[in-house]
């Protein structure tokens, strides 16, 4: 089987988005670019130049109503899967995978590293209260880190030691259980209500409390250009963008300049 280049993995992925983005706007469900795909459409129009994947987030509203219209969406070799649709995921987020691009990743075992994938996380309400936040975050990033080492491969690591301890931290993880994990972590996200909140933001796989954004600047969507096409995003992208890595116009360094382990 031959291996797809970077660009032609970005491309595959871009068609993804395409479909994903159609799916949105035939079923009126609002969706934003994030993280590092946001960051390619503000500073380079499109993909930064090394990354290999798309992340979108959705109000939690919106979320449900896609995953409930999972059989609608499907179509041919795209599937959107979620551990709410028993696909056991190994996350608290969907994804839409390509069934006729498998992938392999170095470290894990995740269902959705086995085939090429966009990312779509929850947005949940937020409290005004920033110490109540970072708790919730503290309790949902253990578990993330539960959950990741529970889905690592053994005898495969960065250092030698690093492999030497997967052999006992792994098995004590997956005994502790992803499921269990994942339910703490979805239940943690929505301890405050999307609806009746003022400030929400991405807390189940979140980064903490600089994801907090004003629910009505969120919800407002404008298009950003990426790779020639326009797509939504939140109208605070912005602001989005300096609270999650202060001066997004920069490069990084060249040694962090790298993709996932795929």
């Amino acid at each position: 089987m031959r291996q797809l280049s970077l660009r032609e993995v970005q491309l595959e992925e871009l068609n993804l988005l395409v479909y994903f983005d159609q799916f949105c706007k035939e079923n009126d469900l609002k969706y934003s670019l994030v993280y590092g795909t946001l960051i390619g459409a503000a500073r380079h129009k499109g993909f930064i130049p090394w990354d290999d994947d798309i992340d979108v987030a959705m109000p939690r509203p919106d979320y449900e109503k896609l995953l409930a219209l999972h059989k609608s969406f499907n179509k041919g070799e795209i599937e959107l899967i979620a551990d709410k649709l028993n696909h056991s995921l190994d996350a608290t987020y969907a994804a839409v995978i390509n069934h006729n691009i498998p992938c392999e990743n170095i470290y894990s075992t995740t269902r959705r590293s086995q085939y090429l994938w966009i990312d779509i996380f929850p947005v949940d309400g937020f409290t005004e209260n920033n110490k109540e936040m970072e708790v919730i975050y503290r309790k949902s990033q253990k578990l993330q880190k539960i959950v990741t080492l529970a889905s690592a491969k053994l005898l495969k690591g960065k250092t030698f030691l690093h492999t030497l301890g997967k052999l006992i931290i792994v098995p004590c993880c997956r005994l502790y259980g992803i499921q269990r994990c994942l339910n703490k972590m979805d239940f943690l996200a929505k301890t405050y209500p999307y609806k009746t909140s003022k400030y929400v933001g991405v807390i189940a796989w979140g980064e903490g409390i600089k994801e907090k954004l004003l629910k009505s600047e969120f919800e407002k969507m404008t298009t950003i250009e990426f790779e020639g096409k326009q797509f939504s995003v939140m109208s605070c992208w912005k602001q989005y963008l300096k609270n999650m890595y202060v001066d997004y116009t920069k490069l990084p360094p060249v040694e962090m300049r790298v993709g996932h382990n795929i």
